[in-house]
């Protein structure tokens, strides 16, 4: 990465959290306006895929059974967790759904551990742990034992799969050209959310106030998925993934602070303190370790030393 366009690459990345927190309140007009879960996903990401289509068209003919297979496989896992997440949402505040499913930075190297066999840093322990304490702090209603209602429960189940969305892409990454690692999901979770919208008989405008669902609609396609999904892509492959990862977690702050300006919950003590607690616990989960940093100052030494 040059050295010139560093902040170019951040300020990228910073912006894919800022599209991805401000879409929470997007997605909840849409669902206000009664637009329903599967239907309002199978709007998006149809809209999502026509536009891609056109930029991966030659290099999806020329996939193999098998890489098909592998796109279909993070697509399923991508529908799950944004219908999961969507439904949820409608039962929740903004807030809480950015945080809690930011959790899934934390849980994705325990799904890993569980199929591909990597086992976690000692230190992500410690970091679920923190990042659990905080989900109760966010959750706990003073006065009352602890329970998860039902949409934060969702959430934390929305969080999970998204775990397991980025293990799978994680394991095909290499595999794949990243253009079609990025339409195939969409397309994958387009169809799928056609398929629920059908048979649960909710493929209609019928109750819906279009006029108050189409402005969000259209910013959570153009802003939040293809936007934010071209900055994330362009920012990932020249920032560190540690870094990557921290200035990610900023989309649960920013989803905060937009969800409290524009009214939809009050700023408590339990929203600043939970939030911060499972902010924490992704940037220690994410900031590499003395070995990370010794071995990286070996690989540094060796490519000057080759040159």
């Amino acid at each position: 990465m040059k050295h010139q366009n560093a902040w170019l690459f951040n300020l990228m990345l910073i912006g894919t959290a800022f599209l991805w927190g401000v879409s929470f309140l997007w997605v909840k007009d849409a669902l206000n306006a009664g637009l329903d879960s599967s239907f309002f996903l199978f709007l998006r990401y149809l809209l999502a895929s026509l536009i891609w289509l056109p930029f991966c068209g030659k290099e999806v003919k020329k996939l193999t059974f098998r890489q098909v297979l592998m796109g279909l496989t993070v697509g399923f896992f991508l529908y799950a967790a944004m219908l999961v997440q969507t439904i949820a949402l409608g039962m929740t505040t903004p807030s809480n759904s950015a945080f809690i499913t930011t959790s899934y930075v934390v849980l994705t190297p325990f799904v890993v551990w569980a199929l591909l066999r990597q086992k976690p840093k000692k230190k992500i322990y410690a970091c679920a742990a923190l990042c659990f304490l905080g989900l109760y702090v966010l959750t706990r209603v003073p006065g009352e034992s602890f329970s998860l209602s039902f949409g934060d429960g969702l959430t934390l189940v929305s969080a999970l799969l998204f775990a397991l969305q980025m293990t799978f892409l994680y394991r095909f990454s290499s595999q794949l050209p990243s253009k079609v690692l990025t339409f195939l999901p969409q397309a994958t979770t387009c169809v799928l959310s056609f398929i629920t919208a059908l048979v649960t008989g909710k493929v209609t405008f019928q109750g819906v106030d279009v006029k108050a669902a189409l402005i969000p609609t259209l910013l959570v396609v153009f802003l939040a998925t293809l936007a934010a999904g071209y900055f994330q892509t362009v920012g990932q492959k020249n920032v560190e993934p540690s870094r990557c990862a921290i200035i990610f977690s900023l989309e649960s702050v920013f989803a905060c602070i937009a969800s409290v300006v524009m009214g939809y919950e009050p700023l408590t003590t339990n929203l600043v303190a939970g939030g911060v607690i499972i902010v924490t616990s992704i940037i220690i989960s994410e900031l590499p370790s003395k070995e990370d940093r010794r071995q990286a100052r070996l690989v540094k030494q060796m490519r000057q030393e080759e040159k």
